[in-house]
């Protein structure tokens, strides 16, 4: 089995096994090099910005499988934050997938965590976001 390493490619860091080249052209590849799943995640980060208490938001991260052979793999991600769609994925050669990420604040000044995409090498994205203090109105 060849050693992982991590590769450029159109900006994102993607991780292959170098046993998995293939030489000459594979039809059975769909376009790439790679027999084996490679995991893309964009964007890298997410930050959820300034978020009332006691409201939720959301965001979305693209997974896609530019390698060869099917990604199956799961998104996970611990609270406040939380996957509400697209977190169990089977992609083929070139398919892509939208997960969704809600974050409720809670209630500490600053949430960080990462989201954990599984397959293909496995990848992370950061995320974070932050609490903003309700209004006192002063009466």
């Amino acid at each position: 089995m060849g050693s992982v390493k991590a590769i450029n490619i159109k900006g994102w860091l993607v991780a292959a096994t170098l046993a998995t080249l293939v030489s000459g052209p594979s039809s059975s590849c769909a376009g790439t090099l790679f027999t084996t799943p490679i995991i893309a995640v964009s964007p890298r980060t997410i930050d959820f910005g300034a978020v009332p208490v006691k409201t939720s938001v959301t965001n979305t991260f693209l997974i896609e499988n530019w390698g060869g052979g099917k990604l199956v793999g799961k998104a996970t991600v611990a609270q406040p934050f939380k996957i509400i769609s697209g977190g169990t994925y089977q992609l083929g050669p070139s398919d892509a997938q939208v997960v969704t990420v809600s974050y409720t604040p809670s209630g500490s000044l600053l949430d960080t965590n990462v989201v954990k995409f599984t397959g293909g090498a496995g990848a992370v994205a950061p995320v974070m976001g932050k609490a903003m203090p309700e209004r006192s109105t002063g009466r």
